[in-house]
């Protein structure tokens, strides 16, 4: 890590995946939690050596193979108030990546800490070159003019999402599950917004999960999974969501890579207890 900006290369297959750095930012577990007691949160957090105050690393990834172009996904926050987010276009430039560079954008869902980025100070496209590829479910419940399901937050992050997608006329591809282009492979992960999806990486090595918000806070939703997050748009969605993707995971021995895991997000899934463990991968076995 040099100034804050952190990128690491993990080979899989024929490709190169890069865990990249947007920052981090800290919140109370009362503001994040929800379907968790705070005496369990607290004991969670120390459990795993961690202060009673969370911090969320906001991690995105990069993804480049001959058999297609490069591919980000998810774009982090963008310019924030935050001083510590918003490293992404530096990060990239760390490694020789430019915005240009940039081909396709997929997207796990629109919230900001996800989309944010995709425009500059002047609102235009930060990355000019990009298509971005959304899942249908998301764009209609961001997009539509009235939605039952969506809070007065979310009313709000309205208005934020269709001005970063407006930045990219012609260039918002809907898409579902299943393959998308040559390796990677859509899948749905409903609940904590409609439209949220993972992406499982096959380009010939031990396939990779890439899993969005499935886990957000892994020292206490490893544990109880049936722990949510306020932003979770179907609570109990997302939970049943979350014990199904982790029993996967740990069944197939997947590695997984979390937004919002510790940097560089990388892990795999152990059953342990009533609940599951994550267990770090090791870099210099995928250098």
């Amino acid at each position: 890590m040099v100034d804050g900006l952190a990128a690491l290369h993990w080979k899989i297959g024929d490709a190169v995946l890069t865990s990249l750095s947007d920052g981090y930012f800290d919140i109370a577990p009362q503001h994040l939690l929800t379907g968790v007691s705070p005496e369990e949160a607290r004991q969670r957090q120390q459990d795993e050596f961690r202060p009673a105050k969370l911090r969320i690393d906001v991690n995105a990834f990069l993804l480049r193979s001959p058999r297609h172009p490069t591919i980000l996904v998810d774009c982090g926050f963008g310019h924030s108030p935050l001083n510590t987010v918003g490293r992404l276009i530096r990060t990239l430039g760390a490694i020789g990546v430019g915005p240009k560079d940039i081909g396709i954008i997929l997207f796990t869902h629109l919230h900001q800490d996800h989309c944010g980025g995709l425009i500059d100070t002047t609102a235009k496209a930060a990355f000019p070159n990009a298509t971005l590829m959304v899942h249908r479910d998301e764009l209609a419940f961001w997009l539509a003019d009235s939605d039952p399901r969506r809070s007065k937050t979310d009313e709000r992050t309205c208005e934020f999402i269709r001005k970063r997608l407006d930045a990219y006329p012609g260039r918002v591809e809907p898409i579902e599950q299943g393959p998308i282009v040559p390796g990677v492979e859509v899948l749905l992960l409903s609940g904590h917004t409609p439209g949220h999806i993972g992406f499982r990486l096959d380009y010939g090595g031990a396939p990779v999960l890439i899993w969005g918000d499935l886990v957000t806070v892994a020292p206490v939703q490893m544990r109880n999974p049936h722990a949510g997050i306020i932003g979770d748009v179907d609570p109990v969605l997302a939970a049943a969501t979350r014990v199904q993707t982790l029993q996967l995971a740990a069944d197939q021995r997947l590695l997984c890579a979390g937004m919002h895991t510790d940097f560089p997000g990388l892990s795999y899934v152990k059953r342990e207890q009533d609940g599951f463990r994550l267990v770090p991968a090791q870099w210099t076995a995928h250098a």
